[in-house]
């Protein structure tokens, strides 16, 4: 009897160990989707980027690149020696149909987040801060408005700590 209960409670401590899922799968990934910190631009010759700024290029060609069901609006990458440091994904949320699905696949694939920060008023913004040792993530969704039109965004930044600006949060969003 003794046996069947250490087996069992091993097996339980594995299942909850495989469904918890931290930071360190952040760590993991080391990046997004197919982007990988610390490789060089030229990886990303397919996806046709443009030089937006130094260091700094949007990504044209990304009509595969999605987040689950849902297609991506752009994707800038970032570069410090011409390695990869930091990644932002935007996605149009107008519709209010992504923002929940999208953070709630966060949840479960990183766990909950390290920070949390909002504000409101003419504009509403909050970001949920996810810090592991080698990546943070930062996910965003704003909504405001442009004349007569309601305007939600979703932004995810990736980025490589010791490389790339950190998320200040000591300032207001």
């Amino acid at each position: 009897m003794r046996n069947f209960t250490s087996v069992f409670l091993s097996l339980v401590l594995v299942a909850l160990t495989s469904f918890s899922q931290t930071t360190n799968e952040l760590d993991q990934r080391f990046g997004f989707q197919n982007f990988k910190f610390n490789t060089p631009l030229s990886n990303y010759n397919a996806y046709n980027p443009v030089k937006v700024e130094e260091g700094r290029y949007t990504l044209k060609n990304i009509a595969n690149i999605k987040i689950g069901n849902y297609q991506v609006e752009s994707v800038d990458l970032f570069f410090n020696n011409n390695n990869l440091v930091k990644i932002v994904v935007r996605l149009d949320d107008t519709e209010r149909q992504k923002n929940e699905s999208i953070y709630n696949a966060l949840l479960k694939n990183y766990g909950r987040y390290t920070y949390h920060r909002s504000s409101s008023g003419y504009s509403y913004a909050s970001e949920m801060i996810w810090k592991g040792k080698l990546v943070n993530l930062v996910y965003s969704f704003s909504s405001y408005r442009e004349g007569e039109i309601f305007v939600s965004k979703i932004n995810l930044t990736y980025s490589y700590i010791g490389y790339s600006v950190e998320v200040d949060l000591s300032k207001d969003l």
